[in-house]
């Protein structure tokens, strides 16, 4: 929305063409929030099995990664907070983007993004396929295939793998040394990774000097 200033300095809103399309109706009734972020997340998140109600129109997702949600219930706006950077609200209107740091938060909090996207999914907007449709008539996606694909993108980065130094065992002398010697790297929290299958486990470079120790004091007792 854009605001002007008139005669006696009274200030003025003009809708875009989306805000008007989505402030036409009131909703007829609230839904109540829970108190803490990870209640409304699991609350609203299992809503999606339903869709959007009769009285919630649903969310428009756009292109340059900018969500309108038609929705007056502060339980909806706050589950939106938890992946999208709020902009602006209207009394029925939640206006925010999708960006890297606020999707990522929501993966640290457990929230992939394929549970992203089917929500936004789930709650379209009924006008969002009507809006989506190309020259061709062919209906897009109500969820742009590349803000899908950005949301996806952001959390496979989240997953990257970090090189870090490592002591690594094999050949054990017997399965009963090793399994020792695993016990011992669990209990200590310094086991990085392990094969049991061919008796092989690492440790972080540091631990090494006490898990050599380890090891030789285990021989020592067979």
């Amino acid at each position: 929305a854009e605001g002007i200033t008139g005669a006696g300095n009274e200030h003025w809103v003009l809708p875009t063409h989306l805000a008007k399309l989505l402030c036409q109706r009131t909703t007829a009734g609230k839904q109540q929030g829970g108190s803490g972020a990870a209640m409304a997340a699991a609350a609203a998140f299992a809503a999606t099995q339903v869709g959007a109600s009769e009285t919630e129109e649903g969310i428009i997702v756009e292109t340059n990664y900018r969500v309108y949600a038609y929705t007056s219930s502060p339980l909806k706006r706050r589950v939106l907070e938890l992946f999208c950077l709020q902009e602006y609200c209207l009394p029925n209107l939640f206006v925010g983007r999708l960006a890297r740091d606020s999707c990522t938060a929501a993966f640290e909090a457990g929230i992939d993004a394929e549970l992203i996207i089917d929500y936004l999914r789930r709650n379209a907007h009924p006008q969002a396929e009507r809006l989506r449709q190309k020259g061709s008539g062919v209906p897009q996606p109500v969820v742009p295939e590349t803000v899908a694909d950005g949301i996806r993108l952001w959390e496979a980065e989240t997953r990257r793998m970090e090189m870090a130094p490592a002591a690594f065992y094999d050949n054990f002398d017997s399965p009963q040394l090793f399994l020792a010697s695993l016990r011992h790297a669990r209990q200590q929290k310094k086991l990085l990774w392990a094969d049991q299958a061919k008796q092989r486990l690492a440790v972080p470079l540091d631990y090494y000097n006490d898990m050599r120790a380890f090891i030789k004091q285990e021989k020592a007792k067979a």
